[in-house]
């Protein structure tokens, strides 16, 4: 797994590449944390994710609480990807 992030005006992506499984989220959870405290809007780019677990789910919920709902997005999930989102109730463009 390897992610990028990048940051303009307050305005966070975080591209990812791999598994986002339970271990490879713990990981990530500090720096996201850590950006969720500055950010206004918030992109997770999946366009090379194959697979999420809910610790990844659980990720993408403190970020909504964090910076609102409207200004949170996940963008080119696999259709794997997208059926997970989905069931879990997030929003996804």
């Amino acid at each position: 797994m390897s992610y990028y992030i990048s940051e303009q005006n307050h305005n966070f992506i975080f591209t990812f590449n791999g598994y986002l499984d339970d271990k490879t989220c713990i990981q990530l959870q500090t720096q996201i944390l850590t950006a969720l405290k500055r950010a206004k809007n918030i992109i997770f780019d999946l366009l090379n994710v194959d697979y999420i677990s809910s610790m990844f789910i659980h990720i993408c919920n403190l970020a909504i609480n964090n910076v609102k709902a409207e200004n949170f997005n996940i963008i080119n999930p696999s259709l794997n990807v997208l059926k997970i989102i989905n069931t879990a109730g997030i929003r996804c463009s």
